[in-house]
């Protein structure tokens, strides 16, 4: 009696192809390392080999067209792109459905081999890779270790570090990431960006040593709510510019305190400020 079939994609018509070159053990070992985002020989042969019976060996990885060997002195290799992706996609290839169709039930075999990478990077103190894995089975581990890595490196101002556990998260479809992980992504590309955007400020404000006179301007403008204005005079050179970059990048940024600058040294027809200040709001407009 004709049974029917769960309806088979472009991509996935092209894994299964892909597949059907090898026997049922590479198959599955294969999907394994479509799992991954890097595949070096501990992970292959205490986690990615186990329970398969006359697979290949690690160093028959470099023979396949579709992986490529990374840069570095010991061999790791990468499953190039589509592939990788189309045969990640494979592991919903018995239901018909795939990662990007509304949360699709991540199949039991690839959430127990997600825990045992998470747990294998922990060891390793790999929290980029550990934090790939957890995402997809848990969600409430997932959060914690973001948190606590994001806090930390923007703390430290560590934007590369930042951008990589974002980037990390980024490369699973949305529809694996849970709400609540989805939210702290959306959160923290804002922080970001907001920590991006004040990037120069930051770095140019390294050598700026605080004057005692100064240094408690601005808590005592946020302690005082009926006051809304802090008047800054000295003649030129003396640091004005720099308190006032100093304060937006390394306290209100950091705090989450809203700013703006509009330095009206370079608005256009300066000459005409005083007989015309209302030039003023087209600077303050463009900056809101």
């Amino acid at each position: 009696m004709a049974t029917s079939q769960p309806p088979v994609t472009p991509d996935l018509n092209k894994a299964a192809l892909l597949l059907s070159l090898f026997s049922p053990e590479n198959q599955q070992l294969l999907r394994r390392c479509a799992s991954l985002r890097v595949c070096d020989r501990p992970v292959f042969e205490q986690i990615l080999r186990r329970g398969l019976e006359g697979v290949m060996a690690f160093a028959e990885l470099e023979r396949l067209f579709f992986v490529e060997r990374l840069p570095g002195t010991e061999p790791r290799y990468q499953l190039r792109s589509p592939t990788r992706e189309e045969l990640f996609d494979t592991w919903w290839q018995r239901t018909g459905a795939s990662p990007d169709e509304a949360a699709a039930a991540l199949p039991a075999e690839l959430a127990q081999l997600s825990q045992e990478l998470a747990a294998f990077y922990a060891t390793r103190g790999d929290e980029l890779e550990q934090l790939y894995h957890l995402a997809i089975v848990d969600e409430g581990a997932a959060l914690a270790l973001l948190k606590a890595n994001f806090d930390a490196a923007d703390a430290q101002f560590d934007l590369p570090r930042c951008f990589a556990l974002l980037r990390t998260l980024e490369e699973r479809p949305n529809a694996l990431l849970g709400g609540r992980l989805q939210e702290m992504l959306a959160t923290d590309r804002t922080r970001l960006a907001t920590r991006t955007l004040w990037a120069q400020e930051y770095r140019e404000t390294v050598p700026y040593v605080e004057r005692n006179e100064t240094s408690a301007l601005l808590d005592q403008l946020l302690a005082e709510p009926n006051r809304w204005l802090l008047n800054i005079h000295a003649p030129g050179g003396m640091g004005k510019s720099m308190f006032i970059r100093n304060v937006i990048a390394r306290r209100c940024v950091p705090e989450n305190i809203p700013c703006a600058k509009v330095d009206f040294d370079f608005v256009p027809h300066l000459s005409n400020i005083a007989a015309e200040p209302w030039r003023l709001a087209f600077g303050t407009s463009r900056s809101s």
